[in-house]
């Protein structure tokens, strides 16, 4: 298969194989000669273990102590072509939670600096944050001199700064917190590993259910407001309503075939259709949009 494949080249998951001893804890030592049919399959493909970082096991049987097994079978291979156009490629072993496996995040680049990081609006900004509000209308209301296109791009420009700012010093950094709790189950299953007791298999147990809990309590939906901006509570009430609600926006009647689409339009319509929109059209128009809808 390698010698048909002329471009980058990388896959990853779970090989069901380990390439060294050291990768298992625990049950019967593994024989080193029972490594040599994969590793050489992935010599003869070409491919090369990019590493990892983080904990050192990906999977766990999740047996008593005394039982339990870990391994590292899930792990990512790439080729010299791949490595040539990426030339950092991190692999991350992610916290082990409501599964035997880790997730495996990967994050590639190439040494040039020429992506494009994208802003986006996190929705719990607008929902627990009153000066959000204020922040947005503060750059609005900016002074800029030029047509209506470049005053909206300024405008825009000016409160994507700001917002990506102000998350940070007021509701605090996400994705650090996530960083956070992430740490924390991985320090609980390196405990785990070291003091392999019912004690502590207690205190992974309930580290991870922790984690859980507090995930379904910040997800789950106590009540809706139908198209009447009346509340709704009870799980079942609200999941009809939201098959109603869907229902009736994406409309699963069949609509008519309309056989004079193609005709020509209208000089008048056609000549509108060149014109520019008014400063006042495109505010309307952005704010007319679902504060709900992607960012």
């Amino acid at each position: 298969m390698s010698n048909s494949i002329d471009d980058p080249w990388c896959i990853g998951g779970d090989f069901n194989a380990i390439m060294d001893p050291n990768e298992k804890l625990g049950g019967i030592p593994h024989r080193a000669s029972r490594c040599f049919d994969f590793i050489s399959t992935m010599e003869t493909c070409g491919l090369s273990d990019i590493g990892f970082v983080g904990p050192r096991y990906t999977w766990c049987n999740n047996r008593r102590p005394g039982k339990r097994i870990w391994k590292r079978l899930d792990r990512v291979f790439v080729n010299d072509l791949w490595a040539k156009n990426y030339q950092t490629n991190t692999i991350k072993h992610l916290a082990r939670v409501g599964s035997d496996h880790r997730p495996l995040l990967m994050k590639n680049h190439s040494d040039q600096n020429d992506f494009i990081r994208y802003f986006r609006v996190l929705n719990l900004w607008t929902q627990h944050h009153q000066d959000f509000l204020q922040v947005e209308q503060d750059s609005w209301n900016m002074n800029v001199i030029g047509n209506a296109m470049w005053k909206l791009q300024s405008e825009l420009n000016a409160l994507s700064k700001r917002f990506s700012q102000w998350p940070r010093n007021t509701i605090g950094d996400i994705y650090e917190q996530v960083n956070t709790w992430e740490a924390k189950v991985q320090l609980v299953e390196e405990l785990n590993l070291v003091n392999n007791t019912e004690q502590s298999r207690e205190e992974l147990n309930k580290e991870h259910a922790d984690v859980i809990r507090d995930s379904k309590k910040k997800l789950h939906i106590h009540g809706i407001k139908n198209h009447n901006d009346r509340w709704i509570q009870g799980e079942n009430k609200i999941a009809k309503a939201a098959i109603r609600h869907y229902r009736k926006l994406f409309n699963l009647e069949q609509p008519g075939m309309n056989n004079n689409f193609l005709e020509c339009l209208p000089s008048d319509d056609n000549e509108a259709l060149h014109k520019n929109p008014m400063e006042e059209e495109i505010k309307d128009a952005i704010f007319d949009m679902s504060a709900d809808s992607s960012a």
